[in-house]
């Protein structure tokens, strides 16, 4: 953290990394996520996703909330999320589901892994999204494997280089 003479925090210097643990919660009327999950869950699954525990690392730095992938198992099924929140109230989320999984909660699941050679939902089908803007205006689509792969690959390019500097940083010699 860096004061100014005043002994004020300089916001757009300090970093801070942290633990977040969250338990027995909900995700509560957020549209993009109703709207994507439509057909995969009724109506007050997608109003009120539930989940029981959630656990991640959160590195805030330059004003941005950074994200690391984290899975999230909900009472509509599991997700993958990663992203970025800014302080400005903008945002930019990559989320994964695992549409075989929520289809599958309404099948016999041991018949159809016999009938896959044993493959799990998540081996099978997944549904790539993203969500951005802000809170007023968000925007969400669907992207394609090979680009989400894409973004995830230079996001970790990023956060080495992001980690090389801060160790020399902390560790000069």
């Amino acid at each position: 953290m860096v004061l100014d003479p005043a002994m004020n925090m300089r916001k757009p210097l300090f970093e801070i990394i942290t633990d977040l643990d969250l338990r027995d919660g909900q995700i509560y009327k957020f549209k993009p996520l109703e709207e994507a999950l439509e057909g995969l869950a009724d109506a007050d699954d997608r109003r009120k996703v539930n989940f029981s525990h959630l656990q991640n690392q959160l590195a805030i730095r330059k004003n941005t909330i950074l994200i690391p992938t984290m899975n999230i198992s909900t009472n509509v099924g599991d997700f993958s999320l990663y992203g970025k929140q800014y302080f400005n109230l903008n945002f930019d989320y990559y989320v994964r589901v695992n549409v075989s999984d929520m289809l599958l909660k309404k099948w016999d699941l041991r018949h159809f892994e016999k009938n896959t050679g044993g493959r799990t939902g998540s081996e099978l089908f997944s549904k790539y999204m993203f969500i951005t803007g802000n809170v007023e205006e968000p925007r969400f689509g669907q992207m394609g494997r090979a680009e989400i792969k894409n973004i995830m690959e230079r996001a970790a390019t990023r956060e080495k280089q992001s980690l090389s500097t801060l160790l020399t940083k902390e560790f000069p010699y």
